[in-house]
């Protein structure tokens, strides 16, 4: 596998964008400056993103991801988000579609479980059988990976993700 190492000019920019976004890299505090990878989760569908994640934009989080995108060709954009909040298909199916619009390699879904009783409650579980039709459908979209499943976390066997698909896979449909 060959790893893309942004040129510094690149890295600085990524850093005033995640800076700018009051966000900070997991590379930068493990002293590790060349990401191959770049992750910011949605979390939710746009209609109940205010009361999922009140201080979040989701706009904001998509142009983040497109930012990203634009830093380094070689840099790979992973996110995710969670169902059981209360979200359509329709809805889902959307956010899948905004992802890619920005560029979105890779993505997860997985089940929503509300961390303690003062945190969103879980509205429904979602059957395995759907995670796998939403999966395929991301397959589908263009993402180089998806995995959807009940279990699935957002950082679900990152490492086996990344060295399947290696820093320099094409992207589908040229982007």
């Amino acid at each position: 596998m060959t790893l893309y190492v942004p040129e510094a000019e690149t890295l600085d920019r990524m850093k005033r964008l995640l800076d700018a976004g009051r966000l900070h890299t997991v590379c930068e505090s493990a002293d590790c400056p060349n990401p191959a990878v770049t992750n910011h989760n949605v979390e939710t569908v746009p209609r109940i993103y205010s009361a999922v994640r009140p201080q979040a934009v989701y706009r904001r989080s998509l142009a983040l991801l497109h930012e990203v995108r634009e830093c380094g060709s070689g840099i790979l954009s992973k996110s995710g988000f969670m169902l059981g909040l209360g979200e359509t298909e329709r809805e889902v199916m959307l956010v899948m579609e905004d992802l890619r619009a920005v560029h979105c390699d890779i993505l997860t879904l997985g089940q929503y479980l509300s961390p303690s009783p003062v945190h969103h409650p879980v509205v429904e579980y979602i059957h395995p059988d759907t995670f796998k039709k939403l999966g395929k459908i991301g397959h589908d979209m263009g993402f180089l990976e998806v995995h959807a499943g009940p279990l699935v976390r957002s950082s679900y066997h990152a490492g086996r993700i990344f060295s399947r698909i290696g820093a320099t896979k094409t992207r589908k449909g040229g982007s």
